[in-house]
């Protein structure tokens, strides 16, 4: 293996750079409604240079208000989580560490039913379905995961307990 100097990072980081641009240019090119590369570029660059009057208003609804930002948070998400990786690996000093290590994975979950029951009923959306996937995912993580003792995870977890007692497993399966 050669050795990482300045000059190796630096390249790397500019062909990833670009590979990333190629990316985000398919990204906004490719959808339901497609941009030639063209227009893709004639309107990413009057949009660039402060000449909003010359965008059209399909381009700008679209590519500015639509895809534009899922591509950008979907960039700063995938930066966000590999940091977080990359600090948990170095935290823990193992490079094959992962979120289940330290039970950030189950206080996800846990965050995730709590944004679930507080959040208000969406048209078409019952909320106490959410919540048995919920717990049939939980179910489903215990029966994976064995314990060394020979039980497995799902007989000590309440929220298999209670979807037990309701009665939810048997209707969701």
């Amino acid at each position: 293996m050669k050795p990482l100097t300045l000059r190796r990072v630096l390249w790397s980081c500019a062909l990833l750079a670009a590979l990333l641009l190629g990316i985000v240019l398919l990204a906004l090119r490719l959808g339901a409604v497609p941009f030639s590369f063209g227009d893709l570029g004639q309107n990413l660059w009057w949009l660039v240079t402060g000449q909003p009057g010359k965008i059209s208003t399909d381009f700008r609804l679209i590519m500015v208000d639509i895809r534009l930002p899922r591509i950008l948070l979907g960039i700063v998400v995938g930066a966000a989580l590999s940091v977080a990786g990359a600090g948990f690996q170095a935290l823990l000093r193992n490079p094959l560490a992962d979120p289940y290590v330290l039970g950030v994975s189950s206080g996800a979950a846990v965050g995730a039913i709590l944004a679930l029951l507080a959040a208000p009923a969406r048209a078409g959306v019952d909320r106490s379905l959410a919540i048995a996937a919920a717990m049939m995912a939980e179910e489903q993580r215990g029966r994976t995961l064995g314990r060394p003792d020979g039980r497995t995870a799902n007989e000590l977890s309440p929220w298999v307990l209670e979807s037990r007692r309701l009665g939810l497993r048997d209707r969701l399966e």
